[in-house]
Parts: C-alpha cells; structure tokens; sequence
C-alpha cells in the first residue's frame, strides 16, 4: 500500500517531463529548427539554437541538450551563455562549450569533419537552476579563465 504512492509521483514526473521535452525540442520535427554548429577554435565550440522557451531563462542557468544523429542519444548540461531578447516566440541561445574528452570530443570530431560549421537536430529539456542573487552587493569582482590558470600552475608544480 506504501509502495503505489511513490510510483505515482514517479510516474507523473516522468510524463511531465517528457511532455516539456516534447514542446522544447519540436520532438515531432527535430529538423525543423537544427542547432548550428561551429567550431571557433581548436577546442571551442559554439552552440547556436533558435527555440521557443515559455517562461524564457536567466543567465547562468543550464539546459540539457542531447544530439540524436550524432551517436547515442545522450543529454548533457550546457550554461546558456545568452539572455532572452526579443518579443517573438522564438529566441537565440547561444553555448560557447570547451571540447574536452567523450560526447564533446567526439561533437568537435563532427564539426571538423563538416568544415567548421554544420547544423544538427537537437533535443532540449530545461532551463535549471538558480544563480545566485548578486544585486544586494555593491561591488562584484568576477574572474575568468580559472581552469587554464589551475592548469598552468600544476604544469609549473611538476616541474619543480
């Protein structure tokens, strides 16, 4: 008797969710509106999606995105590095993604072999989370490009 509750709320999870992807993703017509695709150096790629999203999204939130033709469908987070503009229905996102190992590499691997610029279909499911509220400070000091200042100084560690 306790059990059955707890796989009702699953179950009305599930369906809710796959009721939200279906209206994010045009799931009846992935084509319809492909993402682009472009390389803009060796190991960064941009990200560029025009979707209708209902109550739009706030910077630093993140959206799941999955390639179907790109190999094993697979959903993995990317921070929209855009904000909402525009009264139309549809919107730009945009994601600048560093290509490192797995499901980056291998969307890096496609782009390169489409001369730096192609379009895939995309599925979406998103936004979340919750950015931090900074407008009750005065100052804010922002840094940028940590991950290549920790890596230089591990390379600088190793060879002392």
């Amino acid at each position: 008797y306790y059990i059955w509750p707890c796989w009702i709320i699953w179950g009305l999870d599930r369906v809710s969710r796959w009721l939200r992807y279906a209206i994010l993703t045009n799931f009846h017509s992935p084509n319809k509106s492909p993402a682009e695709l472009e390389l803009v150096n060796h190991d960064t790629i941009r990200i560029t999606v025009r979707r209708w999203v209902p109550f739009g999204w706030r910077a630093g939130q993140h959206m799941f995105l999955a390639f179907p033709t790109l190999g094993p469908v697979e959903s993995h987070p990317f921070t929209i590095a855009t904000i909402p503009e525009g009264e139309g229905k549809e919107m730009e996102m945009v994601y600048i993604v560093r290509a490192r190992d797995g499901f980056t590499k291998r969307l890096r691997e496609h782009i390169v072999d489409k001369d730096g610029l192609c379009r895939a279909p995309v599925f979406m499911d998103g936004p979340y989370g919750a950015p931090p509220d900074i407008t009750v400070f005065d100052t804010c000091v922002f840094f940028a490009g940590m991950y290549r200042l920790l890596d230089a100084l591990s390379e600088i560690n190793t060879r002392i």
